[in-house]
């Protein structure tokens, strides 16, 4: 068993942006286990569409802000090798998804695939993705990811 990592954060007054970057580094294989998205504010009478797609490239966005990870195995366990970036305004050309969710933002979203089916990062730069698609500003948003790093 490789060592567990989360990141949790927030996004307010959410506009198309992607809500989370999980870069693996060189020599380091990456399993993403669990990412949740939910609503932190009223949602109103009208619940814009928003599509929430899982990517995975070999290029960040930029214009973001850097987050730390948390590992679950609690204090004294290493740093995760991992960089997490929030919010990034510019994406990159993504070259796979994984998975593509049409948000009932009533609803909140657990994507937690069996382990055959888990995405994989294996090489260095290797970034997976959650972009938020919708139209213009949506609502307040919670989000997390897990994932466990080998190496």
């Amino acid at each position: 068993m490789g060592r567990m990592y989360t990141f949790a954060g927030t996004k307010m007054n959410s506009t198309l942006s992607d809500l989370i970057e999980l870069k693996a580094p060189d020599g380091i294989r990456v399993v993403v286990h669990e990412v949740r998205i939910s609503v932190l504010d009223q949602i109103k009478r009208e619940v814009p569409r928003v599509t929430i797609n899982l990517h995975r490239s070999e290029a960040s966005g930029s214009l973001g802000s850097t987050g730390t990870p948390v590992s679950l195995e609690g204090a004294g366990a290493p740093a995760s090798d991992c960089l997490i970036e929030t919010d990034n305004l510019t994406r990159a050309n993504i070259t796979e998804s994984f998975h593509t969710i049409a948000w009932n933002m009533l609803i909140p979203i657990h994507y937690f695939p069996t382990p055959e089916a888990r995405p994989v990062l294996t090489a260095a730069g290797d970034t997976f993705f959650i972009v938020k698609r919708g139209s213009g500003t949506v609502s307040d948003v919670a989000y997390s990811i897990v994932w466990e790093e080998f190496g």
